[in-house]
């Protein structure tokens, strides 16, 4: 692990360097090493927080947070989930730490951080990163809910509703691009 450390440390990159990081943190907490599971993932966070780029420090602390609800150290996951500039990614980050405490019986709690999450969703002024992050939301509460039947017939009316071409703004870019949207045949029995 020693070596993984090394070699993640020496990332000149911030947000890979904390990326790196987080994911050794985890796997030592994994192995019971939880002292030196909590020293690299504040070493992490230490890091996320002095990334430049307000998209890719938002995205680390979004993904720091999530780790850390899964480890149980709720109330420091919340504190940086709160404490994300970027509306996207802070109602991510609430989201999968709702989903996370329902999956550790808090329901309650989980409940209130959705509604949470749901209020900055609804928020966000970029229609895309508006109407994305809402989905993600909408499938996960099916998913939660209802099981994965639904998430094949939600699917199939997303596909129906958007059977033309639509334009979009693409991920990795940020600039519009034409992305088309496949149709589907049905052949009657």
């Amino acid at each position: 692990m020693q070596e993984s450390l090394a070699i993640a440390r020496g990332i000149s990159d911030d947000y890979w360097r904390s990326s790196a990081l987080k994911d050794i943190a985890v796997e030592l907490s994994k192995q019971g090493q939880v002292e030196e599971s909590a020293s690299v993932m504040q070493e992490s966070l230490a890091i996320a927080r002095g990334i430049s780029d307000d998209w890719d420090k938002s995205s680390a602390l979004k993904d720091i947070a999530v780790e850390l609800s899964k480890q149980g150290q709720v109330e420091e996951s919340l504190a940086i989930a709160r404490g994300i500039s970027d509306d996207y990614w802070k109602s991510s980050a609430l989201k999968d730490i709702a989903v996370e405490l329902s999956k550790q019986g808090q329901v309650e709690e989980s409940a209130s951080v959705m509604q949470e999450s749901l209020a900055i969703a609804r928020g966000i002024s970029d229609d895309w990163d508006k109407s994305s992050a809402l989905n993600a939301k909408l499938l996960k509460i099916i998913i939660r809910y209802y099981g994965t039947c639904l998430i094949t017939l939600v699917t199939l009316m997303l596909l129906l509703l958007c059977k033309s071409s639509s334009t979009k703004p693409s991920v990795e870019t940020g600039h519009t691009t034409q992305r088309t949207i496949p149709t589907m045949k049905y052949q009657s029995q």
